[in-house]
């Protein structure tokens, strides 16, 4: 029989030490960012003109390379997390940095999917999210052209992370009841179809 008792309260005493840890250092390397209690965070963001909307990523794309930088992780950053309530923001993914000027979601999926979802805003926690499987988006790039476009799996969901962040919606605010906790590993998350939670939890 493996151990539970002592060895999980480890764990999970672990997890809190790192995470406070690399919080600690944000705080300290960037004071920008803002975090969750901040009432900009849960602000609805105004349009912005495109070339407002360019310097903005400009500020985010540097931001979040830095905090890369100390924590390893970070795949996107909305203009609220640095202050800004204007309809910005970058992702950082397989085709490097991407910017979204007055991004707007026009349609989603009927089919959902889950994540444990934690954010630059609120790193020390996460929680489980229940979010459409694909959606079309359309927005202005850094190069001032026009796009509309389909996306799922993870940049799905990403793109509708930060979108949200837009709206004034923290992650925390749709996670599901009962599993917000101290983040672990984000790297070993993946996203889990519904038919898989169902079962896991049944």
């Amino acid at each position: 029989m493996g151990c539970f008792g002592p060895c999980y309260t480890w764990d999970v005493k672990r997890r809190v030490q790192n995470v406070v840890a690399e919080a600690s250092q944000v705080l300290q390397d960037l004071p920008d960012i803002t975090h969750l209690g901040n009432p900009i965070l849960r602000q609805k963001c105004t349009s912005v003109s495109i070339p407002e909307g360019k310097e903005i990523a400009k500020k985010l794309i540097k931001t979040l390379t830095k905090y890369r930088e100390i924590a390893g992780i970070g795949a996107g950053l909305a203009a609220p997390q640095i202050g800004i309530p204007k309809c910005v923001f970058v992702t950082f993914a397989e085709m490097g940095y991407e910017t979204y000027i007055n991004p707007t979601i026009v349609s989603t999926s009927d089919e959902t999917n889950f994540y444990r979802e934690s954010c630059i805003s609120s790193r020390v926690v996460w929680g489980e999210v229940e979010r459409p499987a694909s959606i079309e988006i359309k927005w202005t790039n850094e190069q001032s052209e026009e796009h509309t476009q389909k996306f799922s799996g993870f940049m799905g969901r990403l793109l509708q992370h930060e979108y949200d962040h837009l709206l004034g919606v923290p992650c925390l605010d749709k996670a599901i009841p009962g599993t917000i906790e101290y983040a672990g590993e984000v790297k070993d998350e993946e996203l889990r179809e519904a038919s898989l939670v169902a079962s896991t939890n049944s």
